[in-house]
């Protein structure tokens, strides 16, 4: 029962998303139509920080799966540190700490 109540939920909350997803979209549609209106050329601010958003989290699901996928192996995991380190990026799981500001 308690797995069905998870998976209801989170169904739910899959679908909150995906409403909240197309609100974003129409409304960035929107501002892009009023942007061009007014003569601006390029991205605005507002679609600047909406793909900063949207690959912050592309890429914390990435090193996410990664993290998960080298978990079994030290070594590997060792190196994935290592290479977030000379990359100067966050290892996985520290993300939403660095990039709150977003």
């Amino acid at each position: 029962e308690e797995s069905s109540r998870m998976n209801a939920e989170i169904d739910n909350q899959k679908d909150a998303l995906e409403q909240a997803k197309a609100q974003v979209r129409a409304l960035l549609s929107e501002h892009r139509q009023t942007a061009e209106a007014a003569g601006v050329s390029g991205k605005t601010l507002i679609e600047l920080e909406t793909a900063v958003v949207e690959q912050k989290a592309a890429n914390q699901i990435k090193l996410e799966k990664l993290a998960l996928a080298v978990e079994v192996e030290e070594e590997a995991s060792e190196a994935l540190l290592r290479a977030c380190a000379e990359a100067g990026v966050p290892p996985p799981g520290t993300l939403d700490d660095e990039y709150d500001e977003f």
